[in-house]
């Protein structure tokens, strides 16, 4: 089941949820209608260790920058 993260989308601005698949984590963003990103890193070091996978996506959010995750 897919869990929500305290990072939005990159993209537009909107909650993403991440969930495991097949090899990795898929994070996807909920604004279906305007945005609908998907992102998975293809990275094998990524496959193996989800955390950092977590921590990759929440730079692209602008999270190492000084700014703060937004509540969902």
């Amino acid at each position: 089941m897919p869990k929500h993260i305290p990072y939005p989308c990159p993209f537009c601005g909107s909650t993403v949820t991440v969930e495991a698949v097949l090899e990795g984590l898929l994070f996807t963003c909920q604004n279906i209608r305007r945005c609908g990103a998907a992102i998975k890193f293809e990275n094998d070091h990524y496959d193996e260790h989800p955390e950092d996978a977590v921590e990759a996506f929440s730079r692209r959010c602008g999270a190492n920058k000084g700014g703060e995750p937004h509540d969902p």
